[in-house]
């Protein structure tokens, strides 16, 4: 292996690093929200972790049924203790804690692939 090509990965896996230190996540949802380029399942997610998050925003969200988690919602409603999320018709009510995060980029038909290999 050559000198360039063992500085380039060095260089790939610190970056990799420092964005997980950052905060910044990859998740790939099970359902939630369509796009134009096709829905949640399709596609994979970066998102940015974090606890304080404002209505209006797209989250990921763990939920109770893990054939449906994680989910790709908006938020309603910031309430004391939980969120009001809307990933489809229905508006549900999720602790805080179950929020992993801000979404950030939508990276469209990997999620495809991650679906079939069962991540």
């Amino acid at each position: 292996m050559s000198k360039t090509l063992r500085t380039r990965i060095a260089i790939a896996i610190a970056v990799v690093i420092l964005a997980f230190l950052g905060g910044l996540r990859i998740s790939h949802p099970h359902s939630g929200l369509k796009n134009s380029l096709g829905s949640a399942e399709s596609g994979l997610v970066v998102y940015k972790t974090g606890s304080d998050f404002t209505k209006g925003q797209k989250v990921i969200v763990e939920t109770e049924e893990d054939a449906k988690s994680p989910v790709l919602a908006f938020v309603i409603a910031v309430n004391k203790d939980s969120y009001d999320i809307q990933s489809d018709a229905s508006i549900v009510r999720v602790a805080k804690d179950q929020v992993q995060g801000k979404l950030l980029l939508m990276v469209p038909f990997l999620g495809t692939f991650f679906g079939l290999i069962g991540f």
